[in-house]
């Protein structure tokens, strides 16, 4: 769903392919929970506890440091931006096909080996949404779960301000075309000049 805002918010896909984007990544998010969770199950002693779901506090990350909700809010804004910049940026005519995706696999890569330990890593709002639907009521993932579709959101378009940043002939592409930004575009030019 993230990276689905960032596309909408630069016009690479329309409301309506947004829309179907994120219900089939919901559907098949907790569909592919379902058939984990019915696979998990047959094991003997299987517990399904926080089932890989997100969040911040003791049951999350038993045996790590205790990580609050300042720090998931860092963790998921900042990785997710750097998930959609990668993303946006390897999808321009500029960049060497077929690459995209290994660029963006290495990122997320990246991402999940630095966010892990400190809130099971999110950065992708379905995901979230499936795992909390299948694990215990404690660790409250349910309860938490607001924070890991927010903040990957905000995220998402703080990404999409960074790759504007970047490359800012691409405003006037984009649903953020307004006159304010382009007159802010404008000033922080004139000032760089």
């Amino acid at each position: 769903p993230a990276v689905t805002l960032a596309m909408l918010m630069t016009n690479k896909v329309t409301v309506r392919h947004a829309v179907h984007a994120w219900i089939g990544q919901i559907v098949g998010g907790i569909f592919g929970a379902a058939i984990i969770y019915g696979i998990a199950t047959g094991a003997d002693g299987f517990d399904r506890g926080g089932f890989a779901s997100n969040g911040w506090d003791r049951s999350f990350t038993p045996d790590g440091p205790i990580y609050g909700l300042g720090s998931v809010i860092v963790v998921e804004v900042v990785f997710t931006a750097l998930l959609v910049f990668v993303v946006l940026a390897t999808s321009t005519r500029k960049f060497a096909p077929g690459f995209g995706g290994l660029v963006a696999g290495l990122t997320l890569t990246l991402i999940h080996l630095v966010t892990i330990p400190i809130d099971n890593t999110s950065v992708n709002p379905a995901r979230s949404l499936a795992t909390a639907l299948f694990a215990d009521a404690e660790p409250n993932a349910l309860g938490q779960l607001w924070a890991f579709i927010v903040f990957p959101l905000l995220g998402a378009v703080v990404g999409v301000v960074v790759w504007l940043m970047i490359d800012e002939s691409r405003l006037e592409d984009t649903m953020l075309d307004t006159d304010f930004l382009r007159m802010a575009r404008d000033r922080a030019d004139d000032l760089v000049d």
